[in-house]
């Protein structure tokens, strides 16, 4: 009768938690070993959980899982929330919350979607992470990578300090194109995810500054005057044969004007005044603009086309040499883009043309562009246009449903 009130009462104050037991008491009977760790004392709070070796381990936090201090397999028993069955979730802490440093985020069944995976593409975005414990061994992620092209294509990094996504956009509206091993587009985006932008040779296009409007760039342009882009941005041109960048009347479009009070290469062909020499004095020739006439005149030791008789006006954008110096709507353009279904957004990769501005208040949208032009410049997904015949398609619109 003793012994059994005494049994009685040891299970009683052990199941209290009041016993620190760190070897078999004497005299077991060979039975379970109830309290057999060290690291289960008195000031400890939680249940008694069994192990895989048939012993038992403390579950502080009392989510089924007891620490893997003594066995178990819970990386945060002061935590319910982090345990080998919690959900984990792509978040900005870098908490583990799965116990499994590999798993970044949670993905569905078939390794796609989740929060991990908004655009569905099969890699998890680098937005979501694990941060490893200071001075851990970075875990090898057994993961299987995806293959593209032969490359092998990890969903995650494995770092020093984290384990990260590698999915550089990760958006349910346009990331679906941009992921590890994508095929880099000129668009100013890292489209292979990379760290890079647009660094594939020969994808970017060389364009020069035309400080004067006139079409041609510097032909003597260096630094900033030049510029690698995908198109050519606000003030720059492919072409670089204007030997003069400040004067819109100078450039190897322009006619070279007979001008005897000057010596001037209007044409930048290298040669002033060529083509002056006229074959009898006081023949005349219609002007260059198509109104009144010039006539041969004597000047010096030859004789060259006087200047044209009709009433000079100042220019005017209009296609028309108006004041008759042989240059049509010299520094009066401005660059737009085409923009044919008119919604303000040109295609992907379409080129800058000089036109005459609008000054119509319903164009001051546009920047001043005519019809069928914009000023907005086709640089990324945001602003180009994925259909330029359909005026109800753009970035920003609202989705219809319509297929």
């Amino acid at each position: 009768m003793h012994t059994q009130r005494l049994q009685k009462t040891l299970t009683i104050v052990a199941s209290l938690g009041l016993l620190h037991c760190t070897a078999p008491m004497p005299g077991d009977d060979g039975g379970p070993d109830v309290l057999s760790r060290a690291d289960v004392s008195t000031d400890r709070v939680g249940i008694d959980v069994s192990i895989a070796d048939g012993g038992t381990c403390v579950d502080t936090d009392n989510d089924g899982h007891p620490a893997v201090e003594c066995g178990g397999d819970d990386c945060n028993d002061s935590n319910p929330r982090i345990n080998p069955s919690a959900r984990e979730v792509c978040d900005g802490m870098g908490t583990d919350e799965d116990c499994n440093p590999c798993t970044v985020a949670e993905v569905t069944p078939t390794n796609r979607g989740g929060d991990g995976d908004a655009d569905e593409d099969g890699f998890l975005s680098n937005q979501c992470f694990n941060r490893l414990a200071a001075g851990a061994t970075p875990p090898v992620c057994s993961a299987p990578p995806l293959t593209d092209g032969g490359m092998s294509l990890p969903r995650v990094r494995v770092g020093d300090s984290e384990v990260r996504g590698t999915d550089c956009a990760d958006s349910a509206a346009n990331g679906g194109t941009r992921f590890p091993g994508a095929t880099e587009q000129c668009n100013n985006l890292d489209d292979d995810c990379n760290g890079n932008v647009d660094e594939t040779p020969g994808l970017r296009s060389t364009y020069y500054r035309d400080r004067d409007g006139d079409g041609f760039g510097d032909r003597n342009a260096m630094g900033p005057d030049i510029a690698l882009a995908c198109s050519p941005p606000t003030g720059y041109v492919s072409l670089n044969t204007d030997c003069n960048d400040g004067n819109a009347m100078i450039n190897p479009g322009a006619r070279e004007v007979c001008d005897p009070m000057g010596n001037v290469d209007e044409n930048c062909n290298g040669t002033a005044e060529e083509g002056c020499g006229c074959p009898s004095v006081g023949t005349s020739r219609p002007c260059c603009s198509g109104r009144g006439t010039e006539t041969c005149t004597m000047s010096g030791p030859g004789s060259i086309w006087g200047a044209c008789t009709a009433t000079v006006s100042p220019e005017v954008c209009d296609g028309i040499d108006n004041n008759c110096d042989g240059s049509t709507d010299e520094a009066l353009t401005i660059l737009c883009y085409p923009d044919n279904d008119d919604d303000g957004f040109a295609v992907m990769g379409a080129v800058s043309t000089p036109v005459c501005p609008d000054a119509s208040p319903a164009r001051v949208a546009r920047g001043r562009c005519p019809v069928r032009f914009t000023r907005l410049a086709p640089m990324t997904a945001a602003t180009s246009d994925c259909d330029d015949g359909a005026p109800a398609r753009f970035p920003g619109n609202s989705e219809a449903c319509n297929g």
